[in-house]
């Protein structure tokens, strides 16, 4: 029993699945900072890698 590849989503999940590790107190920080905004963690993190790619020049 594995999981499921994520092409076996089809259209129903537009974004792409993408695992990493972080330190347990910096992902601690994240989840408080999206309670408190009122949002979800993957959502910072878009946020985050998207400001850091345009800081960088590759968007």
């Amino acid at each position: 029993m594995g999981r499921k590849s994520s092409q076996s989503t089809g259209a129903s999940s537009p974004n792409k699945v993408f695992g990493v590790r972080v330190d347990p107190e910096l992902a601690k920080k994240l989840k408080i900072l999206a309670v408190k905004k009122d949002t979800q963690v993957y959502k910072l993190l878009e946020e985050a890698i998207t400001d850091y790619l345009k800081k960088n020049k590759e968007i």
